[in-house]
């Protein structure tokens, strides 16, 4: 189960989500100091940073719309989401996702694609990155970056996990119901 649709939110409203982007980078800077976004994606959640914002209200709502009508139930679901913002040099190597269910959303992805490890015959296969891109899938689903064009700037998508997992203990305060 994989899907990879465009959302026209993103594309219609692309510079004005850069820059609530570049907000949430100075806020979480100003909440967490110096700690790397994606590294410490266990301790905050994106769209609670961007709690206000118009855009984001609605991407959320888009975007929960989408993974609920993927997964064909109403149960309750938690999610967890976070800014991926990297140089050329820092974009993320080869890793998987804990959880049931995981994606991205590419907000200014440059030119990259994500290659994914398929977890029952290691076959890879490449998703071309572009903005306003959202891809959904399995969790366990080893995947990476490869730039294919150098970059100065950053490079930004919102990463997210998704569960149906009810009860245990997290130390994490990323989730939220979704």
């Amino acid at each position: 189960m994989i899907f990879l649709e465009t959302s026209s939110l993103i594309v219609d409203n692309i510079e004005e989500m850069n820059e609530s982007l570049n907000f949430a980078i100075f806020k979480y800077h100003d909440n967490f100091g110096d700690h790397e976004m994606t590294t410490n994606h266990a301790n905050y959640n994106l769209f609670s940073l961007l709690s206000l914002d118009l855009n984001f209200y609605n991407l959320y709502a888009e975007l929960q719309h989408r993974v609920r009508g993927v997964l064909g139930y109403d149960k309750p679901l938690w999610m967890q989401a976070w800014l991926n913002a990297h140089s050329e040099g820092a974009v993320l190597d080869w890793h998987d996702h804990a959880w049931p269910w995981h994606g991205y959303i590419c907000i200014d992805p440059k030119k990259t694609n994500t290659v994914f490890r398929d977890p029952k015959d290691g076959s890879e296969y490449r998703v071309e990155n572009k903005p306003g891109q959202i891809y959904f899938g399995e969790g366990n689903t080893f995947h990476k970056v490869e730039v294919l064009e150098s970059y100065h700037d950053l490079r930004t998508t919102i990463g997210f996990d998704v569960t149906d997992q009810v009860g245990g203990k997290l130390k994490n305060v990323s989730f939220i119901p979704f």
